[in-house]
């Protein structure tokens, strides 16, 4: 259809007030000056652009308050109360259910208009369809974690399953599918599209892919089934990693626990010879027992194992039915890494190359705490005891990391890179969830409101969650219009008292980490929603929050906000060094464990199903200095990887190593380089995901990269920063 043509459209039926209001944006949609209905039972009807029938039909069908799109309007801080994130909806758990209606209604118009109107701009069509589930269940999803009423956690939830299930049903529409394909081989699109809409494209057919659309009825319901069976299965195995650890010890197997714990021990109903320990009542004595060689059993673990070999033979049988021989490969396919078997290079190159700079470290480690072996269970607590040896005065460096401290650091950091202010305001009423979260603008150096931070730093009964960042609300143009972000992150920092909440030099790290994470779905500047922030492969998008981690290492940034929470007084050069030093070193061996826990990741996601256990003690036995057999529970139930980061546990070890290069390259001159972070804003926090990764780091680098030069840096960081230095590593 030329640009300047009608649009016609062809009613078996009268033509009603609805079609009339979908008329409307349909012209909006288009750029023809004129749209005619004809129908069997009415007369040629005009719709002119200029009409008042057109102008009282977009009144009614265009922007609205109930609108999901216009909820960035109302960010601005007024005195009346309003719901959880400015949403007037959301002021009672029913809230939710009144999103997921309106949801629902509005996803089945755009739906309407996708598949029948042949001038609709299906990718920008797709995309306002994506934002409208997002921004109910983005919303859902944080609520039902986070909320401290149960009420509003189970309303959530329930909303969120809902339009889950309503997401999974649209990716397996074969209408949708067909009018994408038929769209993207449309002349008018390869021709006239430009560079964002063609990789949009690109993404939404991936997921269309994925869910089967291309596959035969019957196939295609049975993925759609094993989509919502996943997704289920999913919740039930971090619901049941959420519940406080409960250990099971042989009471035989130590003389002297009734001397450690008292005589009153539960036991364990199941077994009348064991003992139950609660990390949370026991936790000095369990880590003596680890220490002094006692096996503990962790009583989640039988179930915990059936449900993630449950969630393993769901994902292969997706994969296989989609055309892929793992789900792996199918994950892979648009990350950086490209394939498993980069990943498992990249692995292997690291692992060669750490293993000799750990082993190096064993017999100092062994010597400084008196232990025979070092396990994977006993290796925290050797590390915190030799760090506390290497740096006694580590336990003042908390004096100076105060939080506000730390978020005006993070402030300042950003002033400078990005030239954006971060200010705390008070919220309006009924806008947080609970009395400490606290909102945070992100403004322009004009002034002008980019997004909303909430800021949910600290603990509180019922609350599981710890270090997590949310994108409640993603940054894209629904049409002329910005849709602001909104973001949430969240941890479990001791609440504040009488002083402010200090933290140690990690908790600070996660702060950075996360913060890092914040920025990259606030600074995005992407027309599409889809394309946003972190809505890209996890192994760019762990890229801002690793490369945060490198700045809090910096003494020349650090002591520009680091000050004593009483005197005010800096943090002290040799201290800073000292905790950096600890900290460093004993990352060591977390990138030990985190290649193991990514060989795992990747073989239990390859072509066969493999039992996680025996996988688990075989991988450490070749990549790690640690001894075969854990001592306590499985490291299984320590990481959560394996639901959320299915595949895709090794972007934490692949972006830090790129953390590493890229810090060398831009950053480590001058850590507060406007230049540098104008550069790094433009090529990875704005763009988001609107190039394939890999072409997103080679234009910030201006070359490319192997994986042979990502393990390198990562072990030259390591070799580096080691307790016992290796002159030839």
């Amino acid at each position: 259809v030329a640009p300047t043509a009608s649009v016609l459209i062809f009613s078996l039926f009268q033509v009603t007030k609805e079609e009339m209001s979908l008329a409307a944006r349909l012209l909006r949609r288009s750029s023809s000056q004129e749209l005619f209905f004809f129908g069997n039972k009415s007369s040629w009807r005009c719709l002119s652009s200029g009409s008042t029938l057109y102008s009282a039909a977009n009144r009614r069908f265009g922007p609205r308050k109930d609108k999901p799109t216009k909820q960035s309007a109302q960010l601005a801080l007024k005195d009346k109360p309003t719901g959880l994130f400015c949403n007037d909806k959301l002021t009672s758990p029913a809230g939710f259910e009144k999103m997921a209606q309106f949801c629902r209604k509005y996803s089945f118009q755009l739906v309407d208009a996708i598949t029948y109107d042949w001038t609709c701009d299906v990718v920008g069509a797709l995309d306002d369809l994506s934002n409208t589930l997002c921004l109910t269940a983005d919303a859902t999803e944080c609520m039902r974690q986070l909320h401290p009423d149960a009420a509003y956690r189970e309303s959530a939830e329930k909303c969120f399953m809902k339009v889950a299930a309503l997401l999974e049903r649209f990716n397996g529409t074969d209408a949708l599918h067909t009018r994408l394909k038929a769209y993207l081989q449309s002349k008018t699109f390869n021709i006239l599209g430009d560079a964002d809409k063609k990789r949009n494209g690109k993404v939404l057919m991936h997921d269309f892919i994925s869910s089967g659309s291309d596959l035969p009825r019957e196939q295609r319901a049975r993925v759609l089934q094993i989509k919502d069976d996943i997704m289920k299965a999913s919740i039930a195995l971090e619901d049941l990693l959420q519940v406080p650890a409960i250990y099971r010890i042989q009471q035989q197997t130590h003389k002297d626990l009734n001397r450690m714990f008292g005589p009153a021990l539960p036991t364990d109903p199941a077994d009348p010879d064991s003992v139950l320990l609660r990390p949370d009542q026991h936790s000095p004595q369990i880590a003596k027992l680890i220490e002094t060689g006692v096996k503990l059993v962790d009583v989640r673990e039988p179930m915990a194992l059936e449900q993630l070999e449950k969630l393993l033979r769901l994902r292969l049988e997706h994969a296989r039915m989609v055309g892929f021989d793992s789900f792996a490969q199918m994950t892979l396919r648009d990350s950086m890494a490209g394939s498993p078997s980069v990943v498992e290079s990249f692995l292997n190159d690291l692992s060669a190359r750490l293993f000799p700079i750990a082993q190096a470290q064993v017999p100092f480690l062994l010597k400084t705490t008196g232990l025979a072996e070092l396990t994977i269970d006993t290796c925290p607590f050797v590390l915190r005891q030799v760090s506390q040896t290497l740096s006694p005065n580590q336990h003042l460096a908390p004096n100076y990391f105060s939080v506000p401290a730390c978020l005006s650091g993070l402030a300042m950091l950003f002033k400078s890179l990005f030239n954006v202010e971060l200010k705390i305001v008070p919220a309006r009423p009924g806008e947080v969830w609970h009395p400490l979260v606290e909102r945070v603008e992100v403004l322009s150096s004009t002034g002008s409101l980019i997004g909303v931070l909430y800021l949910d730093l600290y603990e509180r009964p019922g609350k599981h969650v710890h270090a997590a960042h949310f994108a409640v609300q993603c940054a894209c143009r629904i049409g002329s219009e910005p849709q602001l972000p909104i973001v949430v992150i969240t941890n479990q920092f001791t609440a504040p008292g009488a002083q402010p909440t200090l933290l140690s030099y990690n908790e600070a790290l996660v702060l950075f980490h996360e913060m890092g994470h914040g920025m990259h779905s606030m600074m995005s500047r992407t027309r599409y929603q889809n394309l946003s922030g972190t809505r890209c492969p996890l192994d760019l998008a762990e890229l801002p929050s690793t490369l945060m981690e490198r700045f809090l290492a910096d003494y020349r940034v650090v002591s520009k906000f680091a000050r004593h929470h009483q005197t005010g007084e800096p943090i002290p050069a040799n201290l800073h060094a000292s905790v950096v030093q600890a900290a460093w070193a004993s990352a060591l061996f977390d990138r030990q464990l985190n290649i193991v826990l990514s060989v795992l990741d990747q073989r239990l996601h390859g072509a066969e199903i493999l039992p996680p256990l025996a996988e688990l003690v075989a991988i450490q036995k070749q990549h790690t200095v640690f001894s075969t057999e854990p001592l306590s529970t499985s490291p299984l139930l320590r990481s959560q990887h394996l639901i959320g980061y299915s595949a895709r546990y090794y972007s934490y070890l692949w972006t830090q190593a790129l953390s590493s290069v890229i810090w060398k390259e831009l950053f480590e001159a001058d850590p507060l380089s406007p230049v540098a972070g104008k550069r790094y804003l433009d090529k990875i926090l704005s763009a988001g995901n609107t190039q394939h990764p890999r072409t997103a780091v080679e234009s910030l680098l201006g070359r490319s990269l192997t994986t042979t030069e990502l393990a390198a840096a990562l072990a030259h960081d390591s070799a580096r920063h080691s307790f016992v230095p290796l002159s030839n590593a």
